[in-house]
């Protein structure tokens, strides 16, 4: 007897559209089995996460580098409504558009007031939908924003990564993405 392996819940969506292979699909499981990497080029406007490109807009690069930014650099988690929010995401926006974007008024407007459940709940779910999009749900969950500690309505969002598993960085340009 031959065993069967199934391997859909880790390759990546891109692969499956694009009817990958066997030697695609095997080594997009085999990095599946990797331990988790997330590498977040802000000027470069791109994430690896786990040896995989993902594509997001300013909005949501903005909020996985300002929740990546607290865990690698021990801040922890933060709670929705949190006066660092606004200020952080901010700075974080500005890193993404550059300082002469109208996308950087309108955020900067939209936020005088800080941030609210609403505001960060969207953030939040955006941002984590289109790393499922990206990645599949399987391979997306250990890179999404989540509550880490604490209860409702006091619950603290981060990341499940460890410190180390995070890097800002610029991203090579392969073949794929030249």
């Amino acid at each position: 007897p031959i065993p069967f392996v199934r391997l859909r819940g880790h390759v990546p969506p891109r692969l499956r559209r694009a009817g990958a292979g066997f030697t695609a699909a095997v080594a997009a499981a085999q990095q599946a089995n990797a331990p988790p990497r997330l590498v977040i080029d802000v000027p470069g406007r791109e994430v690896e996460a786990g040896g995989e490109r993902v594509r997001l807009r300013p909005s949501e690069l903005a909020f996985l580098a300002f929740i990546a930014r607290r865990a690698h650099s021990g801040a922890g988690p933060v709670a929705r409504g949190d006066d660092a929010v606004a200020t952080e995401y901010l700075a974080e926006y500005l890193r993404v558009v550059g300082e002469l974007s109208a996308e950087l008024d309108r955020a900067r407007a939209a936020l005088r007031h800080g941030t609210d459940e609403g505001w960060f709940d969207s953030q939040r779910s955006r941002l984590n939908s289109a790393l499922r999009r990206e990645l599949g749900t399987d391979r997306a969950s250990v890179y999404q924003v989540r509550g880490v500690a604490g209860r409702r309505p006091r619950t603290l969002f981060g990341l499940m990564l460890a410190p180390e598993a995070i890097h800002f960085a610029p991203l090579q340009q392969g073949p794929n993405n030249a």
